[in-house]
């Protein structure tokens, strides 16, 4: 065979390898996708004024408990030995246009004490806690926090410091 029968042959094969391959990428393709996310402001609560429950004495026998009203205000089955009490005020900053859910759960963190019936008020409204649907918190907006701690004769004495969550979730 001659250089040039050998030549043709290796370019018709290389033609046809090439056909080939580009045959083949019809049955390939890139296509881009896109993703989606929504990126919300964090939300971030501060506080103001702690839930305080002043001096209460301690029952003898059972429990009593101490409440803590919206406006400062005291009451329950307890003896007050003074009325220093304070209402939990609390700023929450989010994102402008999301409504959020909060809401408040005793930790159960000093023997002898239970904060229980949590009450709000919530961008100047009454608001019943864990319901959705609050207002967006924008750039803030202001929680006031009462409550309703139960007092066992078993608690030690001093000066204590009972826990409770508040969490702020969005919608």
């Amino acid at each position: 065979m001659s250089i040039n029968s050998y030549l043709k042959k290796l370019g018709a094969t290389a033609a046809f390898v090439g056909a080939l391959a580009g045959s083949y990428s019809a049955y390939a393709e890139d296509f881009g996708q896109t993703a989606t996310v929504s990126v919300l402001q964090a939300i971030s609560v501060t506080e103001g004024t702690k839930l305080n429950f002043g001096v209460v004495q301690k029952p003898s026998t059972g429990s009593q408990t101490a409440i803590v009203g919206l406006s400062d205000d005291a009451s329950g089955t307890i003896n007050f030995a003074d009325n220093t009490v304070a209402s939990g005020d609390y700023t929450i900053t989010g994102d402008a246009t999301n409504l959020i859910t909060i809401d408040a759960t005793d930790l159960a963190d000093v023997t002898g004490l239970t904060l229980t019936e949590f009450t709000a008020n919530y961008n100047t409204a009454a608001y019943t806690l864990g319901d959705p649907g609050a207002a967006a918190p924008d750039t803030g907006k202001a929680l006031i926090v009462g409550a309703t701690l139960n007092v066992a004769s078993t608690v030690a004495n001093g000066t204590l410091t009972p826990g409770f969550n508040l969490t702020v979730t969005y919608d």
